[in-house]
């Protein structure tokens, strides 16, 4: 956890006295990390949501700067942003997106499942900064994140200087390079130790190459 906290790219991003709406499961690693553990050590302002029916409605009461989201949430942003440019054609992206986010929101880091980069092509639209990162509750979350307009919304970003990624062949244990299939191996200090009582488990997921 302190590994992940101390990520030198998502501490940048936590500099300023933002507010966040945490809209995640606490019981999920990404939020329990991002949301609470990095914003809450860096003095930041954090409103909870609640249920999720009640997420546009807090959008306007808390105003936020940033948000942690899933791929679906965002999708559900977008919309209702089109919805009201449907209704009112001249509005611009930014405008719509304003009445539905209380017009602060400028950044939303995106995890759990693969982020469509028409999706965050259209967040840029409105002058919403969307990318996402990689990561599992194995290595306590985060094992790169993209956290500025430099990462193409394609990309997962950067791993933090105590993370080694490497591409392994599955069969043969050689390390392969980034632009060919294989699996994907990490190390560092925010690796987990194993799974609780699991030995056949942890042994299957935790091993190690050359």
């Amino acid at each position: 956890f302190v590994c992940n906290i101390m990520y030198k790219l998502f501490s940048d991003i936590l500099i300023r006295q933002d507010v966040l709406l945490s809209v995640l499961p606490l019981y999920h690693i990404f939020c329990f990390v991002s949301d609470y553990l990095s914003p809450l050590m860096r003095g930041n302002v954090l409103c909870l949501n609640g249920s999720v029916r009640d997420l546009f409605k807090n959008l306007l009461i808390f105003k936020p700067n940033q948000m942690r989201v899933v791929p679906m949430i965002a999708q559900a942003i977008l919309g209702r942003v089109r919805a009201i440019q449907a209704k009112s054609p001249g509005l611009t992206a930014a405008e719509a997106a304003a009445q539905v986010t209380g017009g602060n929101l400028d950044m939303m880091l995106s995890g759990g499942a693969y982020l469509d980069p028409a999706l965050c092509e259209a967040f840029d639209e409105m002058g919403i900064f969307l990318r996402q990162g990689y990561g599992m509750s194995e290595v306590s979350a985060a094992a790169s994140f993209s956290v500025n307009e430099l990462f193409k919304p394609f990309s997962v970003g950067l791993p933090s200087v105590t993370t080694t990624i490497g591409i392994f062949d599955t069969e043969t244990g050689v390390e392969k390079d980034y632009n060919e299939l294989g699996e994907i191996c990490i190390k560092g200090p925010s690796v987990m130790k194993g799974y609780f009582k699991r030995p056949d488990e942890t042994e299957h997921v935790i091993r190690l190459h050359d």
